[in-house]
């Protein structure tokens, strides 16, 4: 019982079938959701000879697991679940202690910081407050009074972001959650790193890479929690008599160092207020100038930094910034070009007829039509 629809099931998942794998071992993996499991799942000829759950969401089914005499490994799960299970269950948890530790001596070697905070899961699990346990305490140690987000800051996340006193560092449960964190930065016009250095949990390549800035994230290795669950099972399997319950800790592997974390030198600083500027007004009509007037540096120099910084000229940001709301604009409403160019910054309709057709070789009405 894994939930597959989250990084780390599926990393479990792929701990298992290795152990599988190395042992020559020929089980019949059968996958199950909590929506599947009934009262009578573990019951009768048709019960599995062994279970490694992740899931706690299995109220009903519970109690008739934990009668039952099949094998259980337990990945994380609450230990109140399975806590009148005496024999043939391993308890197999998450090092959340150690996670929370590392988040604090990574955050620590980043420089110095004038505020400490932690974004728990929006449940507040219970390995959500054993990390933010650990990292307030680390921080304590250094000095800081860790600030951990409320529920009454739910609602407001960006300003509760934006009266951390800055620089500060941030510890967030997991990547899903520092997904929302980033997008509540931007809305707040905090700068990561710059502002705010962000470390968070799972190592989820498919939030921690495709964001801006990634995301720097503690990798826990569920791989391996899936592999020492299998391995555990069938020793549980293999056992000639009923073995007494044992818990094991699996060991935290290391921080995956990305930008969220990541020194920022003044020129790629300079680079990303520049970003920043465009993002928020290339479709107001603002040219270069207006960018180099908001950094507060000479022309040369903008231009310098930004080529080699972001592989663009601040005029070609612009100009991308632009074509790309015409498209959506085009394929997304039936505005007309008038009303198109005015919104997009392009100042008239011919021009922007112009420039489209230069950049993409054909008319907004083709472009239009094809989309």
């Amino acid at each position: 019982m894994l939930r597959l629809d989250i990084m780390p099931g599926r990393q479990e998942l792929i701990g298992i079938f290795r152990y599988m794998k190395r042992k020559g071992l020929n089980w019949n993996v059968q996958i199950r959701s909590p929506a599947e499991i009934r009262p009578d799942t573990f019951k009768g000829a048709s019960a599995p000879d062994g279970v490694i759950t992740a899931e706690s969401q299995i109220v009903g089914a519970a109690e008739s697991l934990v009668a039952s005499k099949i094998p259980i490994v337990s990945l994380d799960v609450p230990p109140e679940i399975f806590a009148r299970r005496k024999k043939n269950i391993v308890f197999i948890r998450t090092d959340n202690a150690a996670i929370g530790r590392m988040a604090a001596a990574h955050l620590e070697s980043k420089g110095r910081f004038m505020s400490c905070a932690f974004v728990p899961d929006s449940h507040r699990r219970p390995w959500s407050i054993e990390r933010e346990r650990a990292f307030a305490a680390a921080v304590g140690k250094a000095g800081f009074t860790c600030v951990s987000m409320t529920e009454k800051d739910e609602g407001n996340l960006p300003g509760w972001i934006a009266a951390l006193p800055k620089p500060a560092a941030v510890m967030v449960a997991c990547d899903r959650r520092a997904v929302q964190v980033l997008e509540a930065c931007q809305a707040a016009n905090v700068e990561v790193p710059g502002q705010l250095s962000l470390v968070s949990v799972d190592n989820d390549e498919m939030y921690c890479e495709f964001g801006s800035p990634t995301v720097s994230s503690i990798d826990p290795d569920f791989e391996n929690e899936g592999y020492l669950a299998a391995a555990e099972l069938d020793r549980l399997l293999k056992s000639q008599t009923p073995c007494s319950a044992k818990t094991m800790i699996s060991q935290v592997r290391k921080v995956v160092e990305r930008e969220s974390t990541s020194p920022v030198s003044p020129a790629a600083h300079l680079v990303r207020k520049a970003l920043d500027f465009i993002s928020r007004n290339a479709c107001r009509g603002i040219g270069v100038e207006d960018v180099v007037e908001e950094l507060g540096v000479s022309r040369r120099l903008a231009d310098l930094r930004f080529r080699q910084f972001h592989g663009q000229t601040i005029l070609e940001t612009i100009s991308e910034r632009r074509f790309t709301k015409v498209k959506r604009l085009l394929m997304n409403t039936r505005l007309p070009i008038a009303a198109i160019a005015a919104n997009s910054g392009f100042g008239g309709p011919k021009h922007l007829a112009v420039a489209f057709r230069k950049r993409f070789g054909m008319t907004m009405r083709e472009f239009r039509a094809r989309h």
